[in-house]
């Protein structure tokens, strides 16, 4: 699948084109999924990224918390450490709380905790924000 071969280039934009076709012919697919949150959360297409985070995690949370990173060849470890670098004037903002919260799922549910935790400080009544936190934290009991 070419969206794939783009994902692992790292040519997140072309990817994400691709990928979304892919998607249309089997909704269901959750590596494609998987895929497309991290090419939304690089390409600054947050509420898509996130939407499709949240339903990854209603279907199946262990999908996204057991992801390797190598046999998966995720690039979630090295976005994380990139972001943090390179967004660091942006770190007080909702949109970077969550985009770290959802890539450092992939890594560390601990993290990722603490990033939904900031984003619900932000706000409060966000829906999307409560949901996540509501399944993550029955997931760690």
């Amino acid at each position: 699948m070419l969206g794939n071969q783009l994902f692992l280039a790292r040519k997140y934009s072309q990817a994400t084109e691709n990928l979304e076709l892919a998607l249309e012919k089997d909704p269901q697919n959750l590596a494609i999924k998987h895929k497309l949150v991290i090419c939304y959360t690089q390409i600054g297409q947050i509420d898509k990224a996130l939407s499709i985070f949240i339903s990854i995690l209603r279907k199946n949370v262990d999908f996204i918390i057991n992801t390797d990173p190598l046999d998966d060849d995720c690039p979630c470890p090295e976005l994380v450490l990139e972001l943090e670098k390179k967004l660091c004037e942006n770190r007080d903002s909702l949109d970077y709380q969550l985009i770290m919260g959802m890539l450092w799922l992939y890594c560390s549910i601990e993290k990722s905790l603490q990033y939904f935790l900031k984003a619900q400080q932000i706000m409060p009544q966000n829906q999307e924000v409560n949901s996540i936190l509501k399944i993550l934290n029955n997931y760690k009991v």
